[in-house]
């Protein structure tokens, strides 16, 4: 919990310190920073659902009709009676 308080402290701190610039220059260069790093974070994700949609991708081999596919589940399931 201590480290959540400390997270949430460090964010207040950041943005009084945004909230607090009166110079367009300063403001301008962090803004370029923080969008720089939301790009690159974006990016990152990006390139991990295409590299896992390419290594899935036609993954899953079964030349069963539907109906099989579906009679196979409901003969595995075991429940019982009450």
């Amino acid at each position: 919990m201590n480290a959540t308080l400390n997270f949430e402290a460090d964010k207040a701190r950041l943005a009084r310190a945004i909230l607090n610039i009166d110079n367009d220059t300063i403001l301008e260069k962090v803004k370029h920073s923080l969008l720089f790093i939301f790009a690159k974070d974006n990016q990152k994700s990006e390139d991990v659902t295409a590299q896992m949609i390419n290594k899935f991708s036609g993954a899953w081999k079964d030349d069963r009709s539907d109906d099989e596919i579906i009679n196979d589940i409901y003969s595995q399931r075991y429940s019982k009676k009450r």
